[in-house]
């Protein structure tokens, strides 16, 4: 099972790092596979860089609106299991043996392939 990890981005230098480490540390702690998208929305600050420097896969949409940044980074998620995060907020390693402490919702989708169980940190 692949965890893909959406966080929409719009000038986060300041918190995106710590949003990523507690990414990490969850999934190391339910060791699940895991993928983190970071989808860059007008930004003019170094989020970019430092999302590429952890590792992070890197999507762009310019709208402004936020159902449309995440969808971005929901279609090109590969994980069976598709989670979002704001970059100030942080995962819990709590919870997160086999996502049992994790509330799925239906996620309808807005074009192919996305369809399916989505989850929210």
């Amino acid at each position: 099972m692949k965890l893909s990890v959406v966080t929409p981005a719009h000038n986060e230098e300041r918190h995106l790092a710590s949003c990523v480490f507690s990414v990490f540390e969850f999934a190391k702690h339910a060791a699940i596979d895991f993928e983190h998208i970071v989808v860059l929305n007008r930004c003019n600050d170094r989020t970019e860089e430092i999302a590429a420097s952890l590792g992070c896969r890197i999507v762009r949409e310019d709208a402004r609106n936020l159902s449309k940044i995440r969808n971005a980074g929901v279609s090109a998620a590969t994980g069976e299991i598709i989670v979002t995060i704001d970059a100030d907020a942080r995962c819990r390693t709590i919870a997160s043996p086999g996502l049992s402490g994790s509330r799925p919702r239906d996620h309808p989708g807005t074009g192919p392939g996305i369809q399916g169980r989505a989850w929210r940190c």
